[in-house]
């Protein structure tokens, strides 16, 4: 399997998540902004674990990551703040210790925030999403 170097604990940028009303309140642009950001970046992360699963030999490994990944495109559908992108990514962090990936996962978190720190949010491709 392929091993990003382990680099400590994830960025500052994803925090934890904090207790809001069921209404909450009207985001701002930069709260937008940022939820946008998360959800980029998770959304880059699944893409990496398709990549692994493609290039991995080992069965193991690719179970490894279908457990971790494959539950979370429709989870994110639920999500709208940044807050919501938190816990998920938090729960991602925390089953990837049952797989014994955390520091794998962690690794991940880095290079999907800084791919997503490098992209224009306020152009029109914010994910890069019809890129190959």
């Amino acid at each position: 399997m392929n091993t990003l170097a382990n680099s400590g604990p994830p960025s500052l940028l994803f925090t934890a998540p904090q207790r809001r009303t069921s209404s909450g309140p009207i985001m701002t642009n930069e709260q937008l902004k940022r939820a946008r950001l998360k959800q980029c970046a998770l959304h880059h992360m699944i893409g990496i674990a398709f990549i692994e699963i493609r290039a991995t030999d080992s069965m193991p490994d690719a179970r490894k990551f279908a457990g971790l990944f494959h539950n979370l495109p429709m989870r994110l559908l639920k999500c709208a703040t940044s807050d919501d992108y938190d816990a998920e990514l938090l729960e991602l962090l925390n089953r990837s210790k049952r797989y014994n990936m955390e520091a794998y996962i962690r690794d991940l978190i880095l290079l999907s925030e800084e791919a997503m720190l490098e992209i224009d949010f306020e152009g029109d491709r914010p994910c890069h999403c019809d890129e190959d």
